[in-house]
């Protein structure tokens, strides 16, 4: 499917994402040090992830909101991003747990497909082009 324009640079960046995801869960099949596991997250949060969610919010229109299917899919997407805040202080906080580094792995690739999959199909669809910007 193509993409719409203002989604294309989202969409590309998803795929670092699932470069980034991909890497992590080798990593942790390999038994990689958690610390470095856990420098790796720190790096593509501050470096790519936390301006990437900034940008879905502010760029994904208030007017979905109001409806059903709009308002859950928002709902998932602003509360994983809430996840992803809390397993960034704790993983900080303790960069040798590996439970956390785990998690942030599968929720990285969970996160991307479900807006690949239904959130940016789901704005094709309901909001004009130029409201997505």
């Amino acid at each position: 499917m193509k993409r719409n324009e203002n989604l294309k640079t989202l969409s590309w960046e998803h795929h670092d994402g699932l470069v980034a995801a991909f890497r992590l869960i080798q990593g942790l099949k390999n038994k990689v040090d958690t610390a470095i596991l856990s420098g790796y997250i720190i790096h593509i949060w501050e470096k790519a992830l936390l301006h990437h969610f900034w940008q879905e919010e502010q760029m994904i229109p208030e007017q979905i909101e109001n409806l059903p299917a709009g308002k859950e899919l928002l709902g998932k997407m602003m509360t994983d991003h809430r996840v992803f805040e809390l397993l960034i202080a704790k993983i900080k906080d303790d960069p040798q747990s590996l439970p956390y580094v785990k998690e942030f792995a599968e929720l990285l690739n969970q996160h991307i497909h479900f807006e690949e999959r239904e959130l940016f199909p789901f704005l094709e669809k309901t909001v004009t082009a130029d409201k997505l910007v």
